[in-house]
């Protein structure tokens, strides 16, 4: 008995020791959980301001504009086309895991579906490229021996960087205008409620405006006084454009985040609870050990008094 009274002691102790950390493992995940949810709307609200100058400029743009394009890349188009040796379309399949682990199924989750739609493009012919971004997801899909032809790792203790998602939506964007990009899909999980997520694809490149953004953009009839663009409307649409997308990019950053650390914070607080219930065993263990020793050591007086036969 004495070795498993200290056994289980030994057990109480070790849980005991751990309940810190899990509590400030929460707190931290429920910090960065709320800050991910407030700046995801602080971002809609900026994303509100872009729509209302596009509604100024789409009265002020030509009926018929012709983009930006590299002559050289356009010549070499047309002529695969006229010889019938048309290129595959280009694709960037952009997967975003998580930095850091305790976060349940949350990368396992999107790894296999990011495996799934890898090998759909490549049995629709398509020259598609994997990227990733998280070291967890990294080294997941590296195990896996999926080949990725660019990946970063990201913060561990801040949220993603706007920095980031202006680097690569720039790539991207003169990547497409010079015809050597078709496609930017971007594979995430997406925030629904807290401890809830869900494998998302969202097109980042070529850039296009949801139902509700073309509904927002639509000409303003009627406002006096008209508004006066100095500057070429074109040159500030094509930066609006650019904006927008960088700042899409950006709010799916966030909604990933958002989703991890939700689950983090869910996780921890079932690990809080459980080790709660488990410090509460063990203390009964604890104090029935205790009485029948004390019970055992009364019984050996007795007896040793002369009182028990």
């Amino acid at each position: 008995m004495a070795e498993d009274f200290e056994r289980v002691q030994a057990r109480l102790g070790n849980i005991s020791s751990v309940k810190p950390i899990l509590g400030a493992m929460r707190t931290i995940s429920l910090g960065s959980w709320q800050s991910a949810l407030k700046k995801q709307e602080s971002l809609q609200a900026f994303e509100e301001n872009f729509r209302n100058i596009l509604a100024l400029l789409i009265p002020k743009l030509p009926e018929k504009r012709v983009p930006k394009k590299s002559r050289l890349a356009v010549y070499e188009r047309m002529l695969a086309q006229e010889t019938g040796e048309e290129q595959p379309e280009k694709l960037i399949l952009l997967v975003v895991g998580s930095e850091r682990g305790l976060c349940g199924g949350f990368n396992n989750n999107i790894m296999s579906y990011a495996k799934d739609r890898f090998s759909h493009h490549l049995a629709q012919g398509t020259n598609v490229e994997l990227w990733a971004l998280g070291s967890r997801i990294i080294r997941m899909l590296e195990r896996g021996e999926t080949k990725l032809t660019w990946s970063r790792s990201m913060s561990t203790t801040a949220l993603p960087a706007y920095s980031l998602a202006h680097e690569l939506t720039s790539h991207w964007l003169n990547e497409y205008e010079a015809y050597r990009l078709d496609k930017v899909e971007v594979l995430f999980n997406r925030y629904k409620a807290p401890g809830i997520y869900t494998p998302t694809i969202k097109q980042m490149i070529p850039p296009k405006l949801t139902k509700k953004a073309k509904k927002r953009a639509k000409p303003v009839k009627g406002l006096w006084p008209p508004p006066i663009i100095e500057t070429d409307p074109i040159g500030i649409y094509i930066k609006v454009i650019q904006q927008m997308t960088t700042m899409g990019f950006y709010q799916t950053l966030i909604n990933s985040a958002a989703a991890e650390h939700a689950a983090r914070f869910q996780l921890m607080e079932e690990a809080g609870q459980n080790s709660d219930r488990l410090v509460e065993e063990m203390t009964e263990i604890l104090q029935m050990y205790r009485r029948q020793s004390i019970t055992q050591e009364m019984q050996e007086l007795a007896a040793g008094a002369g009182l028990l036969s």
